[in-house]
């Protein structure tokens, strides 16, 4: 029996309405259960029904069993809360639960229903932020630039993620788990959180955040950091996804890109652009705007032929070089600040190139995307000698004696992956074209969700 008051509640059908009106004064519960002389459910009487039969002439010696319901809503030993929810209604407050012999063995109260069904303090939810590629636009979307001719970029998101994992504490303490950098950090609270070399970028996100609450957290992403897919802002973004879950003012898609940026850019004083953060957040095809007022995400309606085809042209090729775009990014900044013309002229062009693929895809035209693709590169290296190498100069000259129309090393450059477009029917020789000289390929396929968190309900302790 789940507590006393329940045993008390329950009756032989053979007393009287005195007995049981007793009972529901010193219960409170407004209910008796009647059983048979073999102690199984013979039926329920509410104080309501009492009152009125009273009030319809019948004594307080009068046997209660005429007055019973005789087939109440029960549930078995063993139910669920799916099977409690659908028999609860507005008369229906208290259901008896019973064994296979009928035998009443506790009482689901509604009140008590709700409780269960209600947060409690150990929950644990995930998120996950796609990665990106840029295809045209980058090194637009930089405050110099920004600033004086108001940038452009064009992007899609990938199914390569950044996946995390929230556990809410009973306490204050935060514990940081990255699975990628195989470390982990433990503070007593959030005010002893500090920078310090360490998972600084999720740091600056929660600080930002300012949970009230102690939790765990771990990250792992499906590429290595240095990749050039945005990674950093698919972490961050995961961070803000995840603690934003638990905020009553929950924040939109563009306060959720705004804090991954801070967190990295101004919090960390990280050198990078603008775009990483909103595509992760956004997801899918975008044309980004970037302006000293703002940034505005427009999401693009392409033809989903054309964006089959586009994704059965896309080949990854990783050139194994890892590079800090932080100093490539610095260098792009003072040659900006430094009013060099070259580098000028270099991201106008970079600007009407994304203008322009932007408009090739909305009307179909892959073959002359892919051209241009190779074009928009070109003027890529322009900005800054570090973003090509020798290694990356020969897979992609490679890469062109093969079929490929075109292509562009992703993020800022110096290493990570490049992106060819070779169309389908020259894909095949590609591929083993590349592979025989030890280059590592890959498909891509596009994601259209951003960033998305949820309730995690597999958990095993």
């Amino acid at each position: 029996m789940a507590e006393n008051w329940v045993k008390k509640v329950i009756l032989n059908s053979k007393v009287c309405v005195v007995d049981v009106m007793k009972v529901v004064n010193e219960t409170g519960m407004g209910i008796a259960l009647l059983t048979d002389d073999q102690g199984h459910l013979a039926g329920l009487v509410t104080d309501g029904d009492i009152r009125r039969a009273l009030l319809a002439g019948s004594g307080l010696q009068s046997p209660i069993a005429p007055l019973m319901k005789r087939d109440p809503v029960f549930l078995r030993v063993g139910f669920s809360d799916n099977q409690a929810l659908r028999l609860f209604s507005n008369i229906i407050r208290h259901i008896p639960v019973l064994d296979e012999q009928n035998r009443v063995v506790d009482i689901l109260l509604y009140s008590k229903f709700c409780d269960s069904l209600a947060p409690r303090q150990s929950v644990t939810v995930r998120a996950k932020a796609p990665m990106r590629v840029s295809f045209a636009g980058g090194g637009t979307d930089v405050s110099p630039y920004i600033g004086s001719s108001g940038g452009v970029v064009l992007s899609a998101t990938i199914n390569r993620y950044c996946h995390g994992t929230l556990k809410k504490r009973s306490d204050s303490r935060i514990v940081l788990r990255s699975l990628d950098y195989n470390c982990e950090a433990s503070y007593d609270n959030l005010s002893s959180v500090k920078y310090d070399g360490v998972l600084d970028l999720v740091k600056a996100v929660i600080r930002l955040m300012n949970p009230l609450f102690g939790f765990e957290l771990e990250l792992v992403s499906d590429s290595l950091p240095g990749s050039g897919l945005g990674g950093s802002a698919a972490v961050a973004s995961v961070t803000a996804g995840l603690l934003n879950y638990f905020r009553e003012d929950r924040l939109d898609d563009y306060q959720l890109a705004d804090i991954a940026y801070q967190a990295e850019r101004v919090e960390l004083k990280v050198a990078g652009g603008w775009q990483d953060q909103y595509a992760c957040v956004f997801g899918g095809f975008n044309y980004i705007e970037f302006k000293t007022e703002g940034v505005v995400v427009h999401p693009l309606r392409i033809n989903e032929d054309v964006l089959n085809e586009l994704e059965a042209s896309l080949v990854f090729c990783n050139t194994r070089i890892t590079r800090d775009s932080h100093t490539i990014h610095k260098a792009q900044f003072e040659s900006i600040k430094q009013n060099s013309s070259q580098v000028k002229e270099a991201l106008d062009q970079t600007r009407e190139f994304a203008v322009e693929m932007k408009n090739l895809l909305l009307r179909g035209d892959l073959v002359s995307f892919g051209k241009m693709l190779h074009q928009a590169w070109l003027v890529k290296k322009q900005f800054e000698s570090t973003i090509s190498n020798n290694t990356i100069e020969e897979i992609y000259d490679l890469g062109l004696k093969c079929g490929a129309l075109g292509g562009k090393v992703l993020g800022a450059g110096g290493g990570g992956y490049i992106v060819f477009f070779c169309p389908p029917s020259r894909k095949n020789n590609f591929v083993s074209a590349l592979r025989q000289m030890n280059v590592e390929v890959e498909n891509v396929i596009f994601d259209f969700r951003g960033l998305r968190s949820w309730k995690g309900n597999v958990l095993i302790e």
